[in-house]
């Protein structure tokens, strides 16, 4: 197993957007297209603050995790300010890294790859916070995110207004060495 930046490349986008659609589906339950994740990633790699990893044994895409910099005025953003308070918003989107998508291939669940694809991603990040969103029912997502840190700060929020509820998890990050220096503190 290795893990890898996840370039743009058209080959190594489609495999992940091909394993993004067996991991997740949509609102009606059915994967969404590759096309359509395949927009979503290249859109997403031109945010700020991109991060993406691909985790592989051999040739085989066996997982993926990636996210980037909170903005106000991207869609996801705004949705995830109107479903919290005010002052959750204040505190955990000020100065944030969105966790968008962790999945690893069926088979290969409960060995580990998650927590590693995770815990790679989010190191050193230069935010004081995280946010991702989760399906309410995936008791398994919930549970490794506990695990880690993440706090629910929604029970259920319904981002699409289609009736699938999520919940809304939030971290506090270990400030980067960047950060530190900036802000006084040392390496």
């Amino acid at each position: 197993m290795h893990l890898e930046r996840m370039a743009g490349d058209t080959e190594g986008l489609h495999t992940v957007a091909t394993l993004y659609a067996a991991v997740f589906s949509g609102p009606d339950g059915r994967p969404d297209s590759v096309v359509e994740i395949l927009g979503r990633l290249r859109r997403h790699m031109g945010y700020p603050g991109f991060r993406g990893l691909v985790l592989r044994e051999g040739a085989d895409t066996i997982g993926f995790a990636y996210g980037y910099t909170s903005l106000p005025g991207q869609f996801y953003r705004t949705k995830l300010e109107r479903a919290l308070r005010p002052d959750q918003a204040e505190t955990w989107l000020s100065d944030c890294f969105e966790l968008v998508a962790l999945g690893v291939r069926a088979g290969d669940r409960r060995h580990g790859y998650g927590r590693a694809l995770h815990d790679v991603l989010l190191d050193g990040v230069p935010a004081k916070t995280s946010v991702l969103t989760t399906e309410a029912s995936n008791t398994a997502a919930r549970s490794l995110y506990a695990r880690r840190g993440w706090e629910i700060l929604c029970p259920d929020f319904d981002p699409m207004g289609h009736g699938e509820l999520f919940v809304i998890m939030g971290r506090r990050l270990p400030l980067s060495r960047e950060k530190r220096a900036t802000a006084g503190h040392g390496p």
